[in-house]
């Protein structure tokens, strides 16, 4: 039986939290399927950079989430697209879709979904770093916006911002962004989010060319991490994609599939 399924006897009643998402669907053999399980079936497929596993369990998990579009659902299903674009955007030629699936969280936003708001900040964030791959700095300068508009501390958002701009050639508006990250980053470590710091400070790091500087920051994260889904998204980090390749890198993805064994 996978992570993602607990089994109980055909015609029975189960009600099941995990990470506060209750059940999202009930298997015709009695599985029982919710999104926290699905999310982190592919979180461990990502650290593990199983990325064809991790888009099986992504597939089932988003098909479910489009089956509660526009539902009256109390627990509705909600970031598997998130994800998801952050699978495609890792493949050479998956911007377009990303921006599929970022666009689809995104739209989620109107139906007021409680526990939605975070995901669709990071929807807008996967955006913008979508049309940096494709080369549209306006377009992602505008994604990024999108962003701050709704968390205007959001570090990443402020990083793919300076990013965004300084292509656009608009060198002191990039400036500007890029000072900026300070503030937010500060405001992760006063909310106890270190783990959230300590990848922002390596993406700032990547940003500004110092690959060897980001690698140890995420060495150092790891180290110290407590087991759980720190740096899962390491692998499939748009702003990261510099570090591939790099030896330091190399030692990055090997203590996270270690730490995700």
């Amino acid at each position: 039986m996978s992570a993602a399924q607990t089994r109980i006897a055909p015609g029975s009643t189960l009600v099941i939290a995990l990470g506060g998402n209750a059940i999202l669907r009930r298997g015709d053999d009695g599985s029982i399927e919710t999104q926290q399980a699905r999310s982190d079936e592919a979180m461990v497929h990502i650290a593990r950079r199983a990325m064809p596993s991790a888009e099986t369990a992504l597939a089932r998990g988003t098909a479910l989430q489009d089956q509660q579009a526009g539902r009256p659902v109390k627990f509705p299903a909600v970031g598997l697209h998130w994800i998801a674009g952050l699978v495609a955007l890792a493949r050479p030629d998956g911007a377009l879709d990303a921006l599929e699936h970022f666009a689809r969280e995104a739209a989620g936003e109107a139906t007021g979904q409680v526990y939605g708001a975070e995901f669709v900040v990071n929807a807008w964030h996967g955006q913008g770093c979508a049309h940096l791959r494709l080369g549209r700095p306006e377009a992602a300068a505008a994604a990024f916006g999108e962003a701050l508009a709704r968390q205007p501390l959001h570090a990443r958002s402020r990083l793919g911002l300076s990013l965004a701009l300084e292509r656009a050639g608009r060198a002191d508006d990039a400036s500007r962004a890029a000072a900026s990250v300070s503030e937010a980053l500060a405001a992760l470590v006063e909310g106890g989010r270190l783990g959230e710091a300590g990848l922002v400070s390596a993406i700032e790091s990547t940003v500004a060319g110092r690959f060897d500087d980001a690698n140890a920051t995420l060495e150092r994260l790891l180290t110290v991490a407590p087991p759980g889904q720190t740096g899962w998204t390491i692998p499939i980090e748009p702003l990261l994609t510099p570090l591939h390749g790099t030896p330091g890198f190399d030692r990055v993805l090997a203590m996270l599939a270690e730490r995700a064994a």
